[in-house]
């Protein structure tokens, strides 16, 4: 035949037609282009977004640019892999050439999601040039706006340069130029996910290869919530916690955490490991739950269990190489899982203070919450200089067990024991947490659509004991009054959940009473807080007792009891709520470690509310003198508190014994720093007492006070403002002087008879 034979042309339609299909959304063609970097053997690829989250249009600049460090691309391969569409390069070639690394990118469809991603490609090479000891650059821009159908693509030009340039790094860059689609959170937290797995795996050692680090994925993405700093990184702070170990020069070991809840913790263990110093390790805490994951946006359910199975583990580097087997799938070399299998419970005695502190975890047994090995993704490094600290067995596989080796298991185990303790507190805390979730959701039942109420009920502040309380004052009215109605069974049903919630609500309080009492470090508000927390847990318990049986059987001959029952819990828990909040506030200060600027009227307010009931029912007058918008500080709130519950307790014990009302608190600045008074009409204090009352234990200094409230104020209301332990105004003088400051009695002007001076920053 004659005539020419037929070819295939292209239209540059098929770029597009293609994209759409193989490349559906910005996040998976980005992922794409990080997984090419990973092909390259490079062991980091930065990603910058510019302006991509921001408005696109007119004179408005967005841009993604991905630099990585891989072997780059000489233009003889960007000409015969790049250019060319559907190149089997990959399928020809599976392992990346350096590392030996199997390749994840999809075949070919890189320069797809470039189209994808933005309007314009730059595309920037730099590669060993083979036939020199230089290297060759190359730059090519893509403008997709030319490749419209009816074009062929092998006529639409894409301009370029190359040249040779001395020696320099290996790197590619793709700049993305007038992005397509504006990203948003959601976006950047799926491409997060989608590149994960190939941040976590590092060190591996593969046979005829050199050694590979581990491939780093950086962003610099400001706009993004998680948009700074190193996905490796990220993934280690997600989880439930990170275990950090450090052992100094001295041989001095340091434990820190930063956990959910719990923020940042340290300990310094009593034992030195001089023989290990320089050694570290850092643990990433893991539990398949994802409100127990800090950063619930990178780790989902999905990609946990993909961790469990293939990342786990608690790797050795020494000298920044890897050792094998130690972090293999399967390879338990701390023995983890052996503990969590004895159920272990014992927990050394170096912890003993910490169990104390930490609220809650007495009454439980920690250690069974010990993390297994699946739950930890972590790093161990040590080191042979200066000294031959750790033998390798003969066969490369492992370390000699040596006394070393062992040393370091113990730090290591030790570390994990310690980071199980603020665990079981986390758990503590959860559970707490959860009381309080469903106590929120109870308060739906209390709205007029459930309960058939004629009158919409205001939730927003009512606790939820008095949420329950509406929820049965309101059913046990509607079936009074329709005994025979269907839904009778169903209000039934919650009137019996709503007193469930209240006995639950009790056991919770008293349990707290239990816990807060060991932890209060202001005699005053002990005694407030443990009488009045017992009595009100108490009545609520028998009130509780009335409405359930009520609720079983409703009659006439129960309303008006009812009504007196709601009341009395309304009146009770009103009168707890005071005083916890108070007691709450202060117990958080406990672990405060900066000091800070505090305004004054907002602990006022706290603790004059905390004694309101009292102050009421003795008609005491607590006036204020100062400004609200007043500062105190730098200091401590826990020390403003207690300051002033002691000196507030004082006033009110001393107006109580002498059958007087008149208390008041004046607060002032001056260039030296604040100075709060405290004045009262009660019973007053020799000059003489005065001298010694700042002593420790010095209560009643001449033996009035006491014997006449005795006799003036029922028992239970002196135990609420305190017996006296002698130490209130001890602790003040303690706490001021620490400030360079000073506490003293001055003589007032009538009427007030007592008046304590109290100097603070």
């Amino acid at each position: 035949m004659d005539a020419e034979p037929l070819t295939f042309s292209v239209d540059s339609l098929l770029l597009g037609e293609l994209g759409e299909r193989l490349v559906t959304k910005n996040y998976i063609a980005l992922a794409e282009l990080i997984k090419n970097a990973y092909d390259a053997d490079a062991t980091q690829v930065v990603v910058k977004f510019i302006n991509a989250k921001g408005k696109m249009g007119e004179n408005v600049t967005s841009e993604i640019i991905v630099i990585d460090n891989g072997h780059g691309m000489t233009f003889d391969q960007i000409k015969e892999f790049w250019m060319r569409i559907a190149t089997p390069n990959k399928l020809r070639e599976p392992i990346s050439p350096y590392y030996g690394r199997k390749k994840t990118g999809n075949k070919g469809i890189g320069r797809f999601a470039c189209r994808r991603l933005a309007k314009t490609l730059i595309l920037e090479s730099i590669a060993e040039n083979k036939d020199t000891t230089k290297f060759e650059y190359t730059r090519v821009e893509f403008d997709w706006s030319k490749y419209i159908a009816g074009e062929l693509l092998t006529e639409i030009p894409n301009y370029y340069e190359t040249k040779i340039i001395d020696k320099t790094e290996p790197t590619i860059k793709l700049k993305l130029v007038d992005l397509q689609d504006v990203w948003i959170e959601r976006d950047f937290n799926t491409l997060r996910r989608q590149v994960l797995g190939l941040s976590i795996v590092s060190g591996v050692k593969r046979k005829e290869y050199p050694y590979d680090p581990g491939f780093n994925i950086v962003f610099e993405a400001s706009e993004f919530e998680m948009g700074l700093g190193e996905l490796s990184e990220q993934v280690m702070d997600a989880g439930w916690g990170r275990l950090k170990g450090e052992i100094n020069n001295e041989g001095v070991a340091k434990l820190t955490l930063d956990a959910q809840k719990i923020e940042h913790s340290e300990f310094q263990l009593p034992n030195k490991y001089t023989e290990l110093s320089g050694s570290s390790f850092d643990i990433a805490i893991i539990w398949r739950r994802k409100d127990y994951c800090r950063d619930p946006n990178t780790l989902t359910l999905e990609l946990i269990d993909q961790i469990f199975q293939e990342w786990s583990g608690v790797r050795v580097y020494l000298e920044g190489f890897r050792v094998y087997p130690y972090g293999e799938p399967g390879n338990d070399w701390l023995e983890i899982d052996e503990i969590t299998a004895r159920r272990l419970t014992k927990i050394d005695d170096m912890f003993s203070r910490v169990v104390d502190n930490l609220v809650g975890l007495k009454e439980r047994r920690p250690l069974l919450n010990h993390p297994r090995n699946q739950n930890l993704i972590g790093r161990v490094k040590i080191s042979n200089i200066p000294n031959e600290r750790y033998s390798v067995t003969m066969n490369r596989e492992g370390l000699i067990e040596d006394a070393n080796y062992n040393k370091l298991k113990e730090f290591i185990k030790l570390g994990l024991m310690w980071s199980t303790l603020y665990y079981g507190r986390f758990l503590f805390m959860s559970d707490v947490e959860e009381l309080d979730k469903t106590y929120n959701e109870f308060k739906e039942l209390s709205t007029e659509e459930i309960i058939g109420g004629d009158q919409q009920i205001s939730q927003e502040s009512i606790p939820i004991i008095t949420s329950a309380i509406n929820v049965i004052e309101k059913s046990t009215n509607f079936i009074s009054k329709n005994p025979s109605s269907d839904l009778v069974k169903e209000y039934k049903g919650k009137t019996e959940l709503a007193t469930k919630i209240i006995k639950e609500s009790i056991y919770n309080m008293e349990r707290e009473t239990n816990i807060l009492r060991t932890t209060a470090s202001t005699g005053a508000l002990i005694f407030v807080f443990s009488h009045e927390s017992k009595d009100i847990s108490s009545r609520l318990e028998t009130y509780a007792g009335y409405i359930e049986r009520i609720s079983v059987e409703i009659d006439d001959k129960y309303k008006s009891e009812l009504v007196k029952i709601i009341k009395g819990l309304r009146d009770t828990r009103n009168k707890f709520d005071n005083q916890l909040k108070l007691f709450n506030k202060m117990s958080k200060g406990f672990s405060e470690t900066n000091r800070k600027k505090i305004r004054f009227n907002k602990i006022y307010n706290d603790v004059i509310e905390s004694y309101k009931s009292l102050t009421d029912y003795y008609g005491i007058d607590i006036q204020k003198s100062f400004d609200e918008s007043l500062i105190v500080g730098s200091m401590y709130e826990v020390e403003l508190y207690s300051i002033l519950v002691n000196l507030i307790s004082n006033a009110i014990k001393a107006v109580l014994a002498n059958s007087t009302n008149l208390i008041k608190v004046e607060v002032t600045k001056d260039d030296k720093g604040t100075i709060l008074r405290v004045y009262d009409n009660g019973l007053g204090l020799s000059k003489e007492s005065r001298k010694f009352i700042f002593q420790p234990l010095v209560a009643d200094p001449e033996g009035r006070l006491y014997k006449s409230l005795e006799e003036k104020i029922r028992y239970k209301d002196l135990l609420s403002v305190g017996e006296g332990s002698g130490l209130g105004l001890s602790i003040i003088k303690d706490i001021v002087r620490s400030y360079g400051k000073d506490v003293q009695f001055i003589d007032p002007e009538k009427p007030w008879v007592t008046c304590v001076e109290v100097k603070l920053p």
